[in-house]
């Protein structure tokens, strides 16, 4: 969407001096970055979550069989959600801000608001999760 570019571009400008991170300002939904050992995939989330392991493995073949670790984040939920498919790590963010009246009139409501995050090994994958709730 055009407000995750401008925050992207908004992002690299004031890291521009920063030679160790990169952004990818690319229109495609998945990214991708390879930590050591680990496949980290990443997606919005509003799509069918299951199939997002073989859909990543076929666009990214060269990357995905070159890892011993897979891992897929998505957020679209905006709720809680780590489960295992078939040996790769689905991993769903929740959300931190509030329902607003459309979240509300759909009765998605209740959710802790929380922000979570991921600190990855790069022999071992995934080696530590934090939360913060709000």
């Amino acid at each position: 969407t055009c407000k995750s570019f401008y925050l992207v571009y908004g992002l690299s400008k004031y890291y521009h001096t920063e030679e160790n991170i990169e952004f990818d300002m690319g229109h495609s939904s998945r990214k991708i970055s390879i930590f050591g050992e680990t496949f980290m995939g990443f997606h919005h989330g509003n799509c069918k979550i299951e199939d997002l392991p073989l859909t990543f493995a076929k666009m990214f073949p060269k990357e995905w069989g070159s890892c011993k670790y897979h891992t897929i984040h998505t957020a679209d939920k905006h709720y809680y959600m780590d489960k295992e498919i078939k040996g790769v790590r689905m991993f769903q963010s929740p959300s931190v801000s509030s329902a607003d009246r459309w979240h509300d009139n759909m009765n998605y409501v209740g959710n802790e608001r929380t922000v979570v995050g991921c600190l990855y090994h790069v022999d071992e994958g995934r080696s530590l999760t934090i939360e913060k709730r709000y």
